[in-house]
């Protein structure tokens, strides 16, 4: 079967349907297939609905051009006739122009700039012509080349080891500019981010609350750009930079360069989650045990499969590749911001067939050649989909559904491998090996900013290992796992993350000489250095003995220093910083977060289930929320959570802390789960093989559906907290092994 017919079978099912029957009825449907074919050997484009579009209202154009070459034709490469076109979707259209640089038509009229914003992707990118090589495909939009410059062209570019058209399947997308989804037409990278950063302004979105599309896109008007080119040689990556309230937009060539100038202009769009008639997400990948496996951030009704190195199935709920098109475009995560994507349909019709190529010149592409592990933002639109926006976002403070103002999540790892089981409460936010007992945090498919995050240690299964945070390359925020000689240790945790622009919490650090820099800004607060790793932090207004809990970690890698938070009879905490083998006090650097009981407000919008705990009895010192905390034996505690709450439900974070004479204790931590769903707390003594004993200590247990929770965090600027926990992935633990 000819790549043509395979085309117009799997658009036409009358034209299938003759091919499985030879029934009289059928012919008529014969005869609707005859024409298509006929008119693709002619080059002329076969709508592949028949019915018109209103002058008077504008609709969104969803629509594919698929192109072939005829068999047997000769002469000029560039004509049109040269190629076989059908354009599935919206009804009505086709395209006039040459291989591969196509007027976009609709009832035989062009579209005017006036009236939509143009964008073009591409679909299958690898494509064997007689005229030009097999060769990855980079698509964009443009303004006719002569007379009017105010219709749309779309174009499909070959753009490795040289920059002239090659036909491949390509999807286009024109939004009527009368939509009121955001939007801008040949904008540079920086104009594009200022314009969207006005728009997350005004605070019904935030960039977490969609996905954002751009195509190269040039016009040829000198007024608005002096230096036009055919056959543009760049795509267009968007990241998403919470920071700053925008998106990052930037252009790369097929160097792997970004680059900026009247060359690289762009159209963009924000398609916000929850759209009618789309599927819309981000995709990052995680590296486990030297696999990678997808971390999907952001909207919802689509799963991803990794098949390989840079080839993944996408499938959605309800839709198959054959009731719209996919449109994507790369975010700059890592080593994939140079990278050009491109689809197919799965064997089955099921799914679409992802493949992320690295983009490098001087030579030509194959279908396999260079594939790379790419991070990515896709938008799926139906054809005939109406694109009605909700009026708000999803993440704004004071409205998620999720009430996900704390994120967290537990992982599974051992000490000889990394499977990394993971269940994060917020979907944008998850953790990827970096290597032996180092993991790097990512919000929104981005690596969270150095100095923005604090650790605390508690660790499962009587494996006692301290955590820390440090800096990583290119200011990446890793969290490291280690042994009571600072020997890297694979090891399971569990991890929570606060914004630093909350006012539920405060954040701030401590360098190792004592000084304060505060994370967030809503307290003010002193440090006042006692001795050898012993400080005294001062929270105005704030009782440590019966206002919250204060939990704080190290901040070096391969930390094997803990750190326990003492309240004072002055409403201060004395921090002791001592090594995790022999408990002797140290200078190092750390970072704390303070947690009001009642989430900051007394409890009156929610809070969290947290306390601090005599080791003499288990009794509540001070607390907040429903939970029964029972000594079970010498250094274990059992908590039984309120409110219909298991461990199962969520994450728990520890912290040692002093006795009632404001002396701090020293040990470690950990948590196991039981059968009955309670979580078992063990304290040790210092050293690689502490005795079980009593110490004071706090804990904050935060439900995975946002339960207590009230606002939600903004993930640009962070504080995370990471503790040891065996959580919801391990066999119960049976109570009498304790």
């Amino acid at each position: 079967m000819s790549v043509f017919n395979w085309m117009v079978m799997s658009r036409f099912p009358y034209c299938e349907e003759f091919t499985e029957s030879l029934d009289m009825k059928k012919y008529a449907n014969y005869g609707k297939c005859a024409l298509t074919a006929f008119l693709g050997l002619m080059g002329i484009s076969q709508v592949a609905q028949q019915s018109s579009v209103s002058a008077d209202e504008l609709s969104p154009i969803v629509a594919q051009i698929q192109v072939s070459e005829v068999e047997g034709s000769s002469g000029n490469a560039n004509n049109l006739n040269r190629y076989a076109h059908v354009v599935v979707g919206t009804p009505n259209m086709s395209v006039g122009g040459n291989r591969a640089d196509w007027s976009i038509l609709q009832n035989g009229n062009e579209l005017y700039t006036d009236d939509y914003l143009a964008f073009a992707f591409t679909a299958d990118g690898f494509r064997t012509h007689t005229f030009n090589n097999s060769d990855y495909g980079i698509a964009a939009v443009y303004y006719n080349a002569s007379g009017n410059k105010n219709k749309w062209w779309a174009s499909s570019v070959r753009a490795s080891d040289k920059d002239e058209e090659v036909p491949n399947n390509t999807n286009v997308f024109l939004l009527p500019q009368s939509s009121p989804l955001e939007k801008g037409m040949v904008l540079t990278a920086e104009q594009a981010a200022a314009q969207l950063k006005s728009f997350f302004a005004e605070g019904n979105f935030t960039p977490m609350d969609g996905v954002l599309l751009a195509s190269p896109a040039i016009t040829q008007t000198a007024g608005e750009k002096a230096s036009f080119k055919y056959n543009p040689d760049y795509v267009i990556t968007s990241t998403k930079d919470n920071a700053n309230g925008t998106f990052r937009l930037e252009a790369v060539t097929n160097s792997g360069a970004g680059a900026s100038g009247n060359y690289y202009t762009m159209n963009h769009v924000f398609i916000p989650h929850g759209t009618a008639g789309t599927v819309t997400g981000g995709v990052n990948f995680m590296n486990a045990d030297s696999a990678y496996r997808a971390a999907t951030y952001g909207g919802s009704g689509y799963t991803i499969d990794v098949l390989g190195t840079g080839q993944y199935k996408l499938t959605l709920d309800g839709y198959t590749p054959a009731d719209g098109i996919l449109m994507i475009n790369g975010t700059h995560q890592g080593s994939s911001g140079d990278n050009v994507f491109s689809q197919s349909v799965s064997e089955d019709g099921k799914s679409f067939i992802i493949y992320s190529n690295d983009m490098q010149s001087g030579r030509v592409y194959t279908e396999t050649s260079d594939r790379q592990h790419g991070a990515f933002n896709f938008a799926f639109i139906e054809y005939g989909a109406t694109l009605e926006a909700p009026e708000k976002g999803f993440y704004r403070p004071g409205f998620d559904p999720g009430g996900r103002d704390v994120a967290g999540a537990n992982l599974k790892l051992s000490n000889s491998s990394v499977p990394l089981d993971f269940e994060s409460s917020a979907d944008y936010f998850w953790v990827s090996s970096h290597n032996n007992a180092d993991y790097y945090l990512i919000s929104n498919g981005n690596g969270l900013n150095a100095g923005n995050a604090i650790v605390t240690p508690s660790q499962n299964d009587y494996r006692i290992v301290p955590q820390s945070v440090w800096n990583g390359t290119a200011s990446t925020l890793y969290m490291s796992t280690v042994d009571q000689n600072g020997k890297e240790k694979d090891s399971s945790i569990s991890v929570g993350y606060f914004s630093n622009s909350s006012d539920l919490w405060e954040n701030g650090y401590l360098n190792a000489s004592g000084e304060l820099t505060k994370r967030t800004s809503g307290y003010d607060a002193s440090v006042t250095v006692l001795g050898t790793g012993l400080r005294n932090l001062k929270i105005e207004g704030v009782d440590a003995n019966t206002d919250g809990i204060l939990l704080t970690i190290g901040r070096d890698n391969n930390n094997n220093h803990l750190i326990s938070a003492a309240p004072q009879e002055d409403g201060s905490w004395n921090l002791s910083t001592f090594k995790a083998i022999d408990g002797a006090a140290v200078d190092k650097a750390l970072d704390f977060v303070y947690l009001p009981y009642g989430g900051g407000d007394g409890g009156e919008n929610g809070g969290w289930i947290s306390g601090w705990i005599d080791s003499d009895d288990g009794s509540a010192r001070s607390s907040f929320g429903y939970f029964d905390m029972e000594k079970i034996d010498v250094g274990v505690f059992e908590l039984t959570l309120g409110d219909g709450l298991t461990a199962d439900d969520g994450y728990l974070l520890l912290g040692l802390a002093g006795d009632e004479t404001g002396e701090n204790e020293e040990g470690l931590l950990s948590y196991e789960v039981t059968e009955n769903g309670t979580l078992l707390i063990n304290l040790f003594e210092t050293g690689a093989n502490g005795a079980l004993a009593d110490k004071d200590f706090m804990f904050a247990f935060f439900a995975n559906d946002g339960s207590f929770q009230t606002q939600v965090p903004e993930p640009a600027s962070v504080t995370l907290l990471v503790l040891g926990a065996l959580g919801i992935f391990v066999l119960r633990n049976r109570r009498g092994s304790v």
